[in-house]
């Protein structure tokens, strides 16, 4: 597991635990990032997503849709995930834009 911070289009940072996504997730509830390493060995955040229990939001999907790592940053409050998750997201839609 290592750290990593997200930046969302507010300005906030976010800290990140970033696992393989191969793991057995517990039923927490937070915010997750779909990842890809890149080339140079940096985690490249694709998708933001929130979630009531990682456990059943993520066990084994990740990996099928082809994701090399899952971010997650739990959290309990449904209003603040979804907070937190349009705040990242608009920042990864912009940037796909530019592809």
């Amino acid at each position: 597991m290592r750290i990593h911070n997200w930046v969302g289009i507010s300005g906030k940072a976010y800290s990140f635990e970033v696992y393989p996504s191969i793991l057995n997730f517990k039923p927490i509830s937070g915010v997750y990032l779909l990842c890809e390493e890149t080339p140079e060995g940096q985690i490249e955040a694709l998708f933001a997503g929130e979630t009531q229990s990682f456990h059943d939001c993520l066990n084994g999907n990740a990996v099928h849709e082809g994701f090399s790592h899952v971010a997650l940053l739990p959290c309990e409050d449904p209003t603040e995930r979804h907070r937190i998750q349009n705040d990242l997201r608009q920042v990864f839609d912009e940037k796909a834009k530019l592809k």
